[in-house]
């Protein structure tokens, strides 16, 4: 039997479709990216001792329920975000904590490991 995932709406929100595959897979995902892009193999890698919590930056779009929520993958329906497994825990704090916003805007959270900077749009 699997472990059970890190975040309730991994299945739904589209932001995290390599967390079912596990943490090994996703760096290998990434290493595969690189190397792609640069044409050549990867020589190291260094990868972070962070396999949840490591974003410092994230963008949401806000529901008509004034909720902050990630788009369902390849569709305009939000998922209500209440926690991001993968955010910093600064600003899984501050997310838990935000007042319903104006429906439509576009909101981003990002911090530089003490503070956290929300930005309405």
């Amino acid at each position: 039997m699997s472990e059970p995932l890190p975040c309730p709406i991994h299945a739904r929100c589209g932001g995290c479709p390599a967390m079912p595959a596990g943490a090994e897979a996703a760096l290998a995902r990434k290493v595969a990216r690189v190397a792609a892009a640069l044409e050549r193999p990867v020589d190291r890698v260094h990868p972070s001792p962070r396999t949840l919590g490591y974003r410092a930056r994230i963008s949401l779009r806000v529901g008509g329920d004034g909720r902050p929520g990630y788009h369902r993958p390849r569709s305009h329906e939000l998922v209500p975000v209440a926690a991001c497994a993968l955010a910093r825990p600064e600003i899984a704090r501050v997310l838990a904590r935000l007042p319903a916003l104006p429906p439509g805007a576009a909101v981003g959270l990002r911090t530089d490991g003490e503070r956290v900077v929300v930005v309405l749009d």
